[in-house]
């Protein structure tokens, strides 16, 4: 339930980052028309880092959306039981006891 939120935030996210991007990108271009006032190129370049801000952080949250649509790797119980070597029997095992006496005696294990 969690991932579904988070993918539904980051959508919408998404959506209202492309809008303002797009809002201030409109904007930007019709400030930069004729007439000049005193501050305005300030001003200008002031929107034109707000609009690299909301870009750099879109590919941030595009990046993220793109990290949950990824599958998680599918992990079978026998094979984590196993180890991978496909058989489970009572032979697989040995006492603790065993272990701790070959390691004393100096013998690998």
């Amino acid at each position: 339930m969690e991932g579904r939120k988070l993918v539904f935030l980051l959508k919408e996210s998404i959506d209202a980052l492309e809008e303002s991007r797009k809002i201030a990108t409109a904007v930007l271009k019709k400030a930069s028309t004729p007439p000049a006032f005193e501050g305005k190129q300030d001003r200008l370049l002031g929107l034109h880092e707000v609009i690299e801000r909301v870009t750099a952080t879109l590919e941030k949250y595009v990046s993220l959306l793109k990290w949950t649509d990824t599958s998680a790797p599918v992990l079978a119980n026998l094979d984590l039981m196993t180890a991978g070597n496909g058989t489970l029997s009572a032979g697989d095992y040995e006492q603790l006891d065993s272990i701790l006496s070959r390691l004393e005696s100096g013998q690998e294990l």
